[in-house]
């Protein structure tokens, strides 16, 4: 049996972060802009400003792009935090829960990080399946289980 050789660990350095992150923003506005069929490599490297070359070595291929930006949009969308205390006024928190999500849609690209998804789902299936569970789902679920405290409280 033959141990595995040691892991080398490497440390992302500011400027790699920054690339990337450089990269993911000029691939979102080009896959918002064309949609993901419309999007190539080329066109999302002179958006981001940075070479084809430098792009895979970032990314292997689109698909992978894409699918980091939607992990990225997953954490921004799981930041926006609703308060459903049932101890609350009821309308004071719908009412807030409503404006929250309109502002959340409304946001540049809220909306159509939905769509984007949405279109492509039927080719990248796990793509769209943790999109759901990770954003919609979870609030669909948050707001159940605030209905339902409200029924149990007013049913004791």
């Amino acid at each position: 049996m033959v141990a595995p050789g040691p892991t080398t660990l490497h440390l992302v350095s500011d400027e790699e972060t920054s690339k990337r992150r450089q990269i993911l923003d000029g691939a979102r506005n080009v896959f918002m802009d064309l949609g993901f069929d419309g999007a190539s490599m080329g066109e999302i490297a002179r958006s981001a400003g940075v070479s084809k070359g430098t792009l895979y070595v970032y990314f292997a291929d689109k698909n992978r792009l894409f699918e980091a930006i939607v992990e990225q949009e997953m954490l921004e969308q799981q930041k926006v935090a609703f308060n459903f205390d049932p101890e609350r006024d009821v309308a004071t928190t719908l009412r807030d829960f409503g404006q929250t999500y309109i502002q959340w849609l409304c946001r540049p690209g809220g909306g159509s990080a939905i769509r984007t998804v949405t279109a492509i789902a039927e080719r990248m299936p796990e793509v769209g399946r943790r999109f759901y569970e990770q954003v919609l789902e979870s609030r669909i679920n948050r707001l159940a289980d605030y209905r339902r405290s409200l029924r149990s409280a007013t049913a004791s």
